[in-house]
């Protein structure tokens, strides 16, 4: 993923382009957002919420910096939730793999 500090963050074509980018990556539409937005605490109307998302993904308005910062963290919290995802036994069949690869395997996190 793309640091936030590297991406473009004035209204324009470049800005548009990533948020729509960081939408599509992390597989969610603009009402999507306008509706996990409310739910984690905006209090605009969602019709204002809508109007803002679809002003970034046209490039009429600047990408703010804590739009930037918020599609970041539900990228990381994706990553996180798919780490979390995977069980005790596909983590057991890939250390095997490693294993068999002749690769040193690091200890199981659930093992002291």
């Amino acid at each position: 993923m793309e640091d936030a500090m590297t991406t473009p963050g004035r209204g324009n074509p470049e800005s548009a382009a990533w948020f729509r980018e960081r939408l599509r990556q992390l597989g969610i539409t603009q009402n999507t957002l306008t509706w996990r937005m409310v739910a984690a605490g905006d209090d605009r109307v969602p019709s204002t919420i809508v109007r803002s998302l679809q002003r970034m993904a046209s490039g009429q308005a600047r990408v703010s910096g804590e739009m930037r910062s918020l599609l970041c963290l539900l990228g990381e919290a994706a990553l996180h939730k798919a780490d979390i995802a995977m069980g005790d036994a596909e983590i057991d069949r890939l250390s095997a793999f490693i294993r068999q690869a002749g690769l040193k395997v690091p200890a199981h996190p659930n093992t002291h």
